[in-house]
């Protein structure tokens, strides 16, 4: 299905789903190394991760509702999938700030609570970027919303196969707090993007629009 909606939906899911996976499989070997942490103790490095995900559970869906009711609510504009995407906007901006507090926190081992706090931001950016845009993608797709995020899907898990892949020899090369800080201004040009597609979606949606 190669329309805007999918390969943009394509590009998050694949970065965010990566991001999501290097972190994870960072996590409790990293506060091992860096703070001493015992292996039953390991399982605090997930905490910040944990308030990140039932905060963002919480929050995502009342945030678009409550936008799409705000833009709605006086009948002069009919609501789109478009509406979905401005939270994009919110995630694009904490995840790369996640990255930084993360690996600057490990990199200066200050207090373990401020990586945990670093973890927490990239969940929340994590999860507000992929929820909007998977609502996007079934809202726009309709029918073929099931074939889209497959198509979606599959490429997100050969590319989030792959990019952990690059966990040692980024650390190995950069340390903790450039090698997190790289991978915050990688994941910043989902900004810009996040901002053309709210701008400019609603136009490519209807010029291609989803088909078999």
């Amino acid at each position: 299905m190669r329309t805007p909606v999918v390969l943009y939906a394509t590009f998050v899911f694949s970065i965010v789903n990566s991001y999501l996976v290097f972190s994870l499989a960072t996590l409790s070997t990293l506060f091992q190394d860096q703070y001493g942490f015992f292996a039953s103790q390991s399982g605090l490095a997930y905490l910040g991760m944990t308030v990140g995900f039932t905060i963002s559970h919480l929050t995502a869906g009342l945030i678009s509702d409550g936008y799409i009711h705000k833009k709605t609510r006086n009948g002069e504009i009919a609501a789109n999938p478009e509406h979905r995407l401005p939270i994009l906007m919110i995630g694009a901006a904490m995840l790369p700030a996640g990255f930084i507090v993360y690996g600057w926190g490990l990199q200066y081992r200050v207090h373990w609570i401020v990586p945990n706090i670093g973890s927490a931001l990239i969940s929340l950016g994590v999860m507000y970027n992929f929820m909007p845009v998977q609502m996007y993608v079934v809202d726009s797709c309709t029918i073929y919303s099931v074939s889209a995020t497959g198509a979606v899907g599959i490429i997100r898990s050969i590319i989030t196969t792959v990019f952990p892949l690059a966990r040692d020899p980024l650390y190995a090369s950069l340390d903790y707090g450039w090698g997190n800080t790289l991978l915050a201004f990688i994941v910043l040009t989902s900004l810009p993007m996040a901002i053309i597609f709210c701008k400019y979606g609603e136009k490519w949606r209807l010029r291609c629009p989803p088909k078999l």
